[in-house]
């Protein structure tokens, strides 16, 4: 009866885990506007659905796909807030659902550690942050690799490798450090699945490769045919290594500082809860106990113990991967963490299998209330970083009624909503929007609320993205991208410019240039809170 009970309310709950990771994000999402971050994706897609090509119309350090998969939202549902939240959501599902076959995979006789890795992956990945970003976009791309990975042994299907190959290219496509620091898994899993059969390894690891250099090539054949090979080598390998490199090796962390709890001011995880890092590291340890138990005890157990290393391998590396990339990114840590949810599932699936060894038997009962604590420590820490906006640093705002404007009605304004340490009032963000509607003209808004140009259906008129010295263009000035800007200006008739006060990043001076042609050819007629609307004036 209890199986019969758990086989039908199985795929209620399965779906009310699916439900409910849609909704959060798409609530999470709708709650303020971060200009400095939350225009980025709205206006890349918006470009590539004028028809304007990376690499070649516009430029920025990060791989395509997030503007790619985006744009088939705003084609389906339209350019407006609701899509761009719909996005993120969709991909929040994704998450979740390669969380549950993960999860199910390795531990067939506990589904409800599939439930909890679910319910936490709903929670973490993509609500943090709320609409689409190209790192989560790399973290879905890998959920999807490593699930192909496991379903490749699970079902003894080499060619389903091909697709996690592809995977783990769109993953670097999508954000370099990230794909670039889950490579290595693929092969580590590889060979815990198949060792000592070598040949096994050998020919996964071949079916994986084929997959990336096949995908690879693809793109390669894109770029040529279609892009610029020598403008995306610049902005998305060139640059962002240098800043990569220098994040790597200069801002180093004390590692058993990173793992133990401890926080400095120098540590970029000092921003993730005390709570959670110490939850991580008594994860971390258990896994590495099994692994060593598995290899100390390898004749004796062998294939017995196969699948629980594979996991705690798993867990290993994915604890690394969320560290070492955090380190690298220096954004918010909270933002840094989408395998929350898998990794406290394992962790726990592998505490629940040490139990039945003998004399183990009675922490059971032990393990399970406190796993039920923390996960509900773990729910209620989520949410609360998702609905308080910290990430986007909306910490102690209120976000009481939706925008009154046309495709941004779905977007609540946070109440303040600070930039550059002033607030910016919706009243403020209407009187701009409907003066730029009522002129009807092309516009350029420098340098963060780029995101108006799709709002109001006008060109994204230079190329680009945003603007952040050192990460999208090279610290030394280039004149080569300063004429550029002032080229595209012209190309497309701009006729006024906003100019934001006190910006989070990228300054004008940098582009003197740039900074000449506005001077020279515009005049300050207009103001509206952080807004300085500048006329082109008019020829004698």
């Amino acid at each position: 009866m209890r199986s019969f009970l758990t086989r039908i309310s199985s795929p209620f709950i399965l779906l009310a885990i699916v439900v409910f990771s849609f909704f959060l994000s798409l609530k999470a999402g709708e709650r303020g506007f971060f200009a400095f971050d939350q225009s980025i994706v709205f206006d890349g897609s918006y470009r590539i659905l004028c028809g304007q090509v990376p690499y070649k119309d516009f430029i920025m350090p990060i791989g395509p796909m997030v503007f790619w998969l985006q744009a088939v939202f705003f084609k389906l549902f339209g350019t407006n807030y609701f899509s761009y939240l719909a996005g993120a959501a969709s991909a929040n599902v994704l998450a979740v659902i390669c969380s549950l076959i993960i999860t199910r995979l390795l531990f067939p006789s506990h589904k409800f550690l599939s439930y909890i890795a679910g319910l936490l992956t709903a929670i973490w990945f993509y609500p943090p942050f709320g609409t689409p970003w190209a790192e989560q976009t790399a973290f879905l791309f890998s959920f999807l690799g490593v699930t192909f990975v496991l379903a490749a042994r699970h079902y003894r299907k080499f060619s389903l490798l091909l697709l996690s190959g592809c995977f783990a290219l769109l993953s670097l496509l999508s954000k370099q450090n990230a794909g670039l620091f889950i490579l290595p898994l693929y092969f580590i899993l590889l060979f815990t699945c198949y060792a000592p059969e070598f040949k096994l390894v050998l020919r996964g690891c071949f079916m994986l490769l084929a997959g990336f250099t096949a995908s690879g090539l693809l793109f390669f054949l894109w770029l040529w045919a279609k892009s610029d090979l020598k403008i995306f080598f610049q902005y998305f390998f060139q640059i962002p290594s240098l800043l990569g490199a220098y994040r790597l090796l200069e801002e180093k962390a004390d590692l058993l500082t990173i793992f133990f709890g401890g926080s400095c001011h120098h540590n970029p995880l000092h921003g993730l809860p005390l709570g959670i890092r110490l939850i991580f590291s008594f994860i971390f340890l258990s896994a590495v106990f099994v692994s060593v138990y598995y290899l100390r005890n390898y004749k004796k157990i062998k294939d017995s113990w196969r699948t629980e290393f594979l996991a705690s391998v798993l867990c290993i590396y994915l604890i690394f991967f969320q560290y070492l990339f955090i380190h690298t990114t220096m954004n918010e840590a909270k933002n840094g963490i989408p395998f929350t949810g898998l990794i406290f599932a394992i962790g726990l699936g592998l505490l629940l299998r040490l139990s039945n060894n003998r004399g183990m038997a009675k922490i059971r009962p032990l393990a399970l209330i406190s796993a039920s604590l923390l996960v509900s420590f773990l729910c209620l820490a989520g949410i609360r970083v998702s609905f308080a906006r910290e990430i986007q640093q909306f910490r102690g705002a209120k976000f009481p009624k939706y925008l009154s404007i046309d495709k941004l009605k779905a977007l609540k304004w946070g109440q303040p909503t600070i930039v550059g340490g002033e607030d910016v009032k919706e009243e403020d963000m209407v009187n701009l929007v409907n003066y730029l509607r009522a002129e009807k003209k092309n516009f350029f808004i420098f340098p963060n609320f780029t995101f108006l140009y799709a709002v109001l259906g006008v060109p994204s008129p230079q190329p680009v993205l945003w603007f952040h010295k050192g990460l999208t263009y090279h610290v030394l000035y280039d004149p080569e991208l300063d004429k550029w800007i002032v080229g595209d200006l012209i190309k497309n008739k701009v006729e006024i410019v906003v100019i934001e006060e006190k910006p989070v990043c990228g300054t004008l001076d940098d582009l003197w240039r740039m900074k000449a042609y506005i001077d020279n050819n515009f005049i300050k007629t207009q103001k509206f809170g952080i807004f300085n609307i500048y006329q082109r004036i008019a020829a004698r």
